[in-house]
């Protein structure tokens, strides 16, 4: 798991994604505390599915702030999966937070 600063800065290193960083624990943040009207958390499978104004909702959780390119640059970190699901629903998959499964 990425639960400290270092793992997430070697996978996105440098000032150039600080930005990326702090929208990723941003969402991360979102998806563990989320009692939201907008968007359901499933913790059993790490997937947020986000109904509405997708954009206007990251926009949100993160302070008012998006960049699109930093969602592209955690999905290139294989940090996140995006999905749409249909024009008003799509799938965030917090990768780190799948659970695993365990050997028998």
């Amino acid at each position: 798991m990425l639960n400290n600063h270092s793992m997430l800065t070697d996978r996105l290193p440098g000032p150039a994604n600080a930005k990326a960083r702090k929208l990723y624990r941003s969402l991360k943040h979102h998806f563990q505390a989320a009692k939201c009207p907008i968007c359901s958390c499933y913790h059993r499978y790490g997937v947020m599915i986000v109904r509405g104004d997708f954009i206007e909702h990251i926009q949100d959780i993160n302070n008012g702030q998006l960049a699109p390119t930093d969602l592209f640059k955690l999905k290139d970190a294989k940090l996140l999966e995006l999905d749409t699901i249909s024009a008003r629903q799509h799938r965030i998959t917090i990768v780190e937070l799948i659970p695993q499964e365990q050997p028998v």
